[in-house]
């Protein structure tokens, strides 16, 4: 066989399939390349594999797991993801494999939080691979089976990413949609509430990421203003009690939302204030004002349908 070529064994691909052996190559240094490439595959094959067959061995290895991390974070493995139509099978399944050991981590360890927000990163980019296992991860194992005092954890640590802008606004917008939200959801309808959320966190989120200073709210694109006009929502539509001194902010942030001229954020923003009227007893100003709102935009509808 030739140097810089590889098929992997049988026996440490398992059910993943097998790999086209990686062309020859008569440069010495595209060779030793290949050589290295192949041995980095190669030697993920087989922790993949250690973690599948052994479920405790990875939790027991703590430096594996942590060069795991660095693999998963490093601009080589993002470079391969972003150009996945010139990789090989083994190569394409390079992420699935690490999110795979993550997994196994993460159900001996809940308290690492740190690359429970990190895996989510993958849902950026566009990819062969179907994710849905890592979906159905988030909505069964982490919304509906931790417990309220990790779901506290999480929600305390997301505050403290979006406060210090540690993620990017689209790395943002994917926590809150399968992280955020559905653990927030259920802790609401199953009487975890105050187990999860507390006033503190509460005058957080609306001073720091609904109602912040001008300058950080108008940096705020249009897909992470949706997503908080959902959080504004689901709060006001299980916790209005406990938000009533924080009404004016509230309804601020709503009917800012409302008056902007993007379509997609105002239809999400009519839900919230619906929610905050039918939530308190608004003065019959503002309900006028809505309605007036409403009708407005409706006959700007019809007008543009009628050109």
């Amino acid at each position: 066989m030739a140097q810089g070529a590889f098929t992997p064994p049988t026996a440490l691909m398992g059910d993943e399939g097998i790999v086209t052996p990686q062309p020859e190559s008569s440069n010495p240094t595209s060779a030793n390349s290949g050589e290295t490439t192949d041995a980095y595959f190669q030697g993920l094959a087989l922790v993949k594999t250690l973690v599948k067959l052994m479920p405790g061995w990875l939790q027991s290895n703590r430096v594996v797991f942590d060069t795991l991390v660095l693999l998963y974070k490093s601009p080589a493995r993002i470079v391969r993801l972003q150009n996945e139509q010139e990789l090989n099978l083994m190569q394409v399944k390079e992420s699935k494999w690490l999110v795979k050991c993550f997994l196994n981590f993460l159900r001996h360890d809940k308290s690492e939080v740190n690359v429970l927000f990190d895996i989510l990163s993958i849902f950026l980019f566009r990819t062969r691979i179907d994710f849905t296992f890592l979906k159905e991860f988030y909505i069964i194992e982490v919304a509906e089976g931790y417990p309220p005092n990790m779901k506290k954890t999480l929600l305390l640590h997301f505050l403290n990413l979006f406060q210090l802008k540690q993620l990017g606004h689209d790395h943002l917008v994917v926590v809150i949609q399968m992280l955020i939200l559905p653990m927030l959801a259920h802790a609401f309808q199953n009487g975890q509430s105050w187990e999860v959320v507390d006033t503190t966190i509460v005058k957080t989120i609306v001073d720091k990421l609904l109602d912040p200073p001008e300058e950080v709210s108008a940096d705020y694109d249009e897909p992470l203003r949706i997503e908080l006009l959902q959080l504004a929502t689901l709060l006001l539509k299980y916790l209005q009690s406990d938000l009533v001194h924080h009404r004016k902010e509230l309804i601020k942030f709503g009917w800012n939302h409302l008056k902007r001229e993007d379509s997609a954020s105002k239809q999400w923003a009519f839900v919230n204030v619906c929610h905050f009227l039918e939530a308190y007893q608004a003065p019959e100003k503002i309900i006028l004002q809505q309605v007036e709102t409403a009708g407005v935009c409706g006959a700007s509808s019809n007008l543009s349908a009628g050109e």
